[in-house]
């Protein structure tokens, strides 16, 4: 049995929501933002029940871990606007 509480299974997660803001070549150039938009928004949400958990030394840690990938869905994403 898994323990949904460890910082690997939240790991887990974030690395499956990250993968679905991949650019999908047979989409619509406003389908690969909004995808991108919608993943943020899970890794944000997972990072804040993270945050209630551990301390921020390990939220920042995770979110060092991810800047990269999350920085290019945010340039993705504000190029739409």
């Amino acid at each position: 049995m898994k323990n949904i509480l460890s910082l690997d299974y939240f790991t887990e997660l974030i690395d499956k929501a990250l993968k679905g803001g991949e650019i999908n070549p047979r989409a619509m150039e406003q389908t690969n933002i909004l995808n991108a938009e919608y993943v943020l928004g899970k890794f944000w949400a997972i990072l804040e029940i993270m945050s209630e958990i551990y301390s921020i030394e390990t939220i920042e840690s995770i979110r060092e871990k991810y800047r990269g990938t999350t920085d290019e869905l945010m340039r993705r994403v504000d190029s739409s606007y």
